[in-house]
């Protein structure tokens, strides 16, 4: 069947040859791609610019086979109260931040489901610019205007999403998830370019049509995380210490690898485009390639490893590494993509230039992170905690995260959470809010870890939701 035809006006489009169907996203909707029975290739709609090209690359390879520090899987109470610690211990949840605050359970049996955490990231832009170039109803001023917030040449991007189940039997757990985790980064002159679909390149001053799109990649990865987790408590050793509690905790993951893709642009990274000054019609003097590496089979292990000390029944602190592992991704393919220009309408295209296996070892590391803590109650109603937390590696260099957050629970039955957090990597403040709900063994909690990104004017969006069980006899 012939090719879709694309919409004209010069702008970039990525096409991708498949056997008998497309994936195209559907009037802008924020619902992501749909596949429908079409002719053979496919292409991005117009409302899909910056986020539409990772998204293309993270979700369509799901379908066939800012900076800062992230845990595992943050549930609701979590979320609401900053995202990287909390005053409230023994519970199921508290194996993604700390397993060995599990130790003060005390419930007999616990069950736990957190069906979704979505987390939506960038450093320039805000949540509210990221969902209207998605729903495409920016003009073209507001295009440029976004361009000027892209301040260090380079626009970063994520999107994080899991969802799954933990269970407990007293201070021994375990739990599945599923994680997705989507990094991407861009020049600005990748950003003009997907921006400014109808308009002439500016290149940094490199000429007209001329696209420095060196340093662009984007990395997208879907884990299935199994753990299994437990706890040591010494009261001999906490009376030793003269401290309430003493607790060591650690899980051990297995990841099962689904899906991995890593794009980068090749060399020197110039795309050049010009104009022929007769009939109008565009070629592509230079460059246009991307090359990505895929695998859809890997598997990969990390522990969990905390402390948890209760020096006072009032008064606790706490330090644990998140996620410290290693992920192995095997019969890895490379496969290039070349941009064309369909000389009728002057329509650009990446289509599939070959395929091939190759002989390499692709490896990909979690987003381990560092944290600690301390926390206290002030009578029976009301928890505060102190908390930082650091991702590790070279990426983390001052970039952590500082969390001062509060519990209330005078509504009696509806525990009330705030937080207020800063970013060493964005010097800024956000705000977090959760609210949960406990009728007897049931509970409920919902939280965002930046009020503002929910409102649209922040730089982070993330909401979590769990519901949980607990038993104690």
């Amino acid at each position: 069947m012939p090719a879709a035809q694309a919409e004209k006006g010069g702008r970039i489009d990525i096409m991708q040859e498949t056997e008998d169907f497309v994936v195209k996203p559907i009037g802008g909707s924020l619902g992501g791609p749909k596949a429908i029975p079409m002719a053979k290739g496919w292409r991005m709609a117009k409302g899909w610019r910056i986020v539409g090209w990772w998204l293309f690359f993270a979700f369509f390879w799901l379908a066939a086979g800012a900076v800062d520090a992230s845990l595992s899987m943050t549930p609701g109470a979590l979320t609401g109260i900053g995202g990287i610690g909390s005053p409230i211990t023994g519970n199921t949840e508290t194996m993604e931040w700390n397993p060995a605050a599990l130790g003060e359970t005390r419930y007999q049996l616990q069950f736990s489901v957190t069906p979704a955490t979505l987390k939506m990231t960038s450093d320039d832009f805000t949540v509210k610019d990221l969902v209207e170039i998605i729903r495409d109803i920016l003009s073209e001023e507001e295009r440029r205007s976004l361009l000027d917030k892209v301040n260090d040449g380079f626009l970063t991007t994520g999107l994080h999403l899991r969802g799954g189940a933990h269970g407990a039997i007293g201070s021994n757990g375990g739990g599945a998830s599923v994680r997705l985790h989507v990094d991407g980064k861009f020049s600005s002159d990748a950003v003009r370019l997907l921006l400014l679909e109808d308009s002439e390149g500016e290149g940094k001053g490199e000429g007209e049509g001329r696209y420095s799109l060196k340093g662009t990649e984007l990395e997208s990865v879907l884990v299935g995380d199994y753990f299994i987790s437990s706890v040591y408590s010494d009261p001999w050793l906490a009376k030793v210490l003269h401290i309430t509690g003493f607790h060591m905790g650690g899980s051990l993951r297995f990841f099962r690898g689904l899906d991995y893709i890593k794009a980068v642009v090749p060399g020197s990274g110039v795309l050049q485009i010009v104009k022929d000054s007769a009939g109008g019609a565009k070629r592509i003097v230079s460059g246009g390639n991307i090359v990505t590496y895929q695998s859809q089979s890997g598997i990969g292990m990390a522990v969990d490893l905390g402390i948890y000390l209760r020096l006072t029944p009032n008064f606790a602190i706490d330090a644990s590494i998140i996620d410290l592992g290693r992920m192995w991704w095997f019969e890895p393919k490379l496969v290039n993509y070349q941009l064309f220009i369909e000389p009728t309408d002057n329509t650009c295209r990446y289509m599939k230039k070959d395929e091939k296996p190759v002989d390499m070892r692709l490896t990909w590391d979690p987003p381990t992170t560092f944290r600690a803590g301390m926390t206290g109650a002030v009578g029976q109603k009301a928890l505060w905690t102190l908390q930082y937390a650091r991702p590790l590696g070279s990426s983390g260099a001052g970039k952590g995260e500082w969390v001062f957050g509060t519990q209330v629970k005078s509504f009696g039955i509806m525990p009330l959470r705030m937080a207020a957090k800063y970013s060493e990597a964005t010097n800024d403040l956000k705000f977090s809010l959760g609210l949960g709900v406990e009728l007897g063994p049931l509970t409920l909690d919902i939280g965002t870890s930046d009020l503002g990104g929910l409102m649209g004017f922040g730089n982070e969006g993330h909401v979590s939701v769990t519901t949980g069980l607990r038993f104690g006899w």
